[in-house]
């Protein structure tokens, strides 16, 4: 015996204005339905059944179809989750484990470029930006930085000022290193500076009419 909905159908013959909305998350290319997920669809509400699915109906013209990413299981994202669907189509949506970046913001050398532990406490903002964006801030020097629950995908990272950095984020999640500019580092020209010298007294008794005598003993040969 068909449902009512499906015996309206048959005497009514088929809506025009359906489509169908499909909620699945891939777990490691395995795809699950995810049921009771809501879907703002041609002005109206709708939610997946244990198929994962939801039978949207409207204008007769495409429209647009909106997952609402609150549904989805802990730690799960969606990069997409907006898609327009016409009648008669079908448009599936696919949430996946969110990943995590790590990083850290570092100093360089600003002569050569390499990496230093050490420079002027300062704080700074960290951007990311890709299939989703966020920012944060980080004390210098030190830097650590960690975004959660990020959709794998090409993102940049980069502080005001600075060239962004490219990564690619993975499932397993990832970490960079953002250079930052330190400042020019003192390097002293050892023939410029005067060696050490040891005072030693000849006499510490110094007789009347005599001139006291002071010798100096340097550690490296004095130019002047």
């Amino acid at each position: 015996m068909p449902t009512t909905d499906k015996l309206a159908e048959l005497l009514a013959g088929p809506d025009p204005s359906r489509r169908t909305v499909r909620v699945v998350q891939d777990l490691n290319g395995t795809l699950q339905p995810l049921a009771n997920v809501r879907i703002s669809a041609c002005n109206r509400q709708f939610q997946t059944n244990e198929r994962g699915e939801a039978t949207v109906t409207g204008p007769t013209s495409a429209c647009l179809a909106t997952v609402n990413v609150n549904d989805l299981p802990a730690h799960m994202v969606m990069i997409n989750s907006s898609a327009e669907v016409a009648p008669g189509g079908t448009v599936t949506f696919r949430a996946q484990p969110a990943t995590v970046l790590q990083g850290q913001v570092s100093y360089t050398d600003p002569d050569t470029g390499a990496l230093v532990s050490d420079g002027p406490s300062k704080v700074v903002r960290v951007n990311l930006t890709g299939p989703e964006a966020r920012w944060t801030t980080v004390q210098l020097p030190g830097g650590q930085f960690e975004f959660h629950d990020l959709a794998p995908g090409q993102y940049r990272v980069f502080i005001d000022g600075q060239p962004p950095v490219d990564v690619t984020l993975p499932a397993t999640g990832a970490s960079v290193i953002v250079p930052t500019p330190g400042p020019r580092r003192t390097v002293l020209d050892s023939s410029a500076v005067t060696p050490s010298l040891r005072l030693i007294w000849d006499s510490v008794v110094i007789q009347a009419s005599q001139a006291p005598r002071l010798r100096l003993r340097p550690g490296a040969p004095l130019r002047k």
